[in-house]
């Protein structure tokens, strides 16, 4: 299979070729990212010597998503491609930290006005007034031992 799946990211590399020499002496530099390509990033930096404003698809060290398009990145030049080294963020907000927590046995994830886990058609909410709604084309409810359904007032259909 080709290193470069799609007509327009091979493209793009090779007028990254025609245009740059990267060397791999080339310290770290700040760029961001300015596409997705098939699912790869582009990303958009200056270079040093030239100035000029590089634009070319890279790898990454750390995850990313569609919605990191735009974010400031540190990247390593490395022959003839860039690595995605991190993603530049401000400052941690110590409130973030805390919805999500895990300590190997458990995973603990909290919100303060409601909390959202949903697939496809399928949905489950919950809001901080205490309702949940779960919500599919078809749900399935098994019980090994007691199945109990409590509540001041219970409504089948």
């Amino acid at each position: 299979m080709n290193k470069y799946s799609s007509k327009k990211q091979k493209d793009l590399l090779e007028n990254s070729k025609k245009n740059i020499k990267i060397s791999s002496s080339q310290s770290i530099v700040k760029g961001y990212i300015s596409d997705f390509i098939d699912g790869k990033p582009c990303v958009t930096y200056q270079q040093k010597e030239s100035k000029n404003f590089i634009k070319m698809t890279a790898q990454s060290l750390v995850p990313l998503s569609l919605s990191d398009k735009g974010s400031p990145v540190l990247l390593m030049p490395l022959d003839m491609e860039v690595v995605i080294m991190g993603i530049l963020q401000d400052f941690v907000s110590p409130k973030l930290e805390k919805q999500v927590v895990t300590d190997g046995k458990q995973i603990k994830i909290s919100a303060e006005d409601s909390l959202e886990l949903s697939c496809g058609d399928a949905k489950i909410l919950l809001q901080a007034d205490g309702q949940i709604q779960i919500k599919g084309g078809h749900i399935t409810n098994h019980a090994a031992g007691i199945n109990r359904i409590r509540g001041a007032a219970v409504k089948i259909n």
